[in-house]
């Protein structure tokens, strides 16, 4: 959401899959009287399908303390990230994904059950979770590249589609002249190596960084590419549907 006149359509979009999903009602809304929740096409809408707003006392942020603590562990999470990766601050949205993916699957405080579980009915698989920032190697289809040459670029990981068994990363090597370097992909046919690290990367290494990844604004460049066909047979799949771990080395 860039900005708070989005949050009417955000809240519709997540009430309808809130709603299909669980086939339940959602009945009350508690805000934290934040302007965007009290206009009036949020009243109106409200009134339409019977819905409670609940405001907090003002000035009193504790009476909302699960969605202020979340929050807090939400930025507290994405700051880990980035810090201990080294990666540029561009890439917050990229961490905040991964933050969610993660903390939805760990278990609550007040219920042994994960978030996954209380919203799936069962339990989630953590076979497919891979090191944040580590590198790896992706292979290209070869509608991608040229008969003679590399077949695969170094990335590094960025974290997890919810929707299909790819996987985000971002390419740190390329000698493909169709993937460029900072360019954020999606691929599924992985070569993991979890012990070496963006950050940890030497001047020595094989591995070329783009001196732009510095920056913390987002490049033109950086742009999303599905790659689709890598492997037929689990783009199909969820993460959650996978029943053996990615190869790693």
């Amino acid at each position: 959401m860039k900005n708070k006149d989005e949050a009417l359509d955000k809240f519709i979009l997540f009430k309808n899959e809130v709603e299909t999903q669980t086939v339940k009602k959602l009945k009350r809304l508690r805000s934290d009287r934040g302007g965007e929740y009290e206009s009036s096409k949020f009243n109106k809408y409200y009134q339409t399908f019977g819905i409670i707003h609940e405001e907090t006392s003002p000035y009193s942020p504790s009476s909302n303390g699960v969605a202020e603590r979340k929050n807090r562990t939400f930025k507290d999470t994405i700051n880990s990230l980035l810090l201990t990766s080294g990666l540029p601050k561009y890439l917050r949205e990229e961490a905040l994904n991964t933050a969610c993916h993660i903390l939805n699957r760990v278990p609550l405080k007040y219920n042994t059950s994960t978030p996954f579980e209380l919203w799936k009915g069962r339990k989630p698989s953590l076979k497919y979770f891979q090191v944040w920032e580590c590198l790896a190697n992706v292979l290209v289809p070869e509608h991608k590249r040229k008969k003679l040459g590399p077949k695969t670029v170094d990335v590094v990981f960025l974290g997890y589609v919810e929707t299909s068994y790819a996987l985000r990363f971002l390419v740190i090597k390329s000698e493909i002249s169709s993937i460029e370097v900072n360019t954020i992909v999606e691929f599924c046919d992985i070569v993991f190596i979890e012990d070496v690290f963006f950050k940890k990367i030497g001047i020595s290494s094989s591995v070329l960084l783009d001196d732009s990844l510095a920056s913390t604004s987002i490049p033109e460049n950086v742009e999303k590419m599905t790659n689709v066909g890598v492997n037929p047979s689990s783009t199909s799949l969820t993460h959650e549907e996978l029943d053996e771990p990615r190869q790693c080395r």
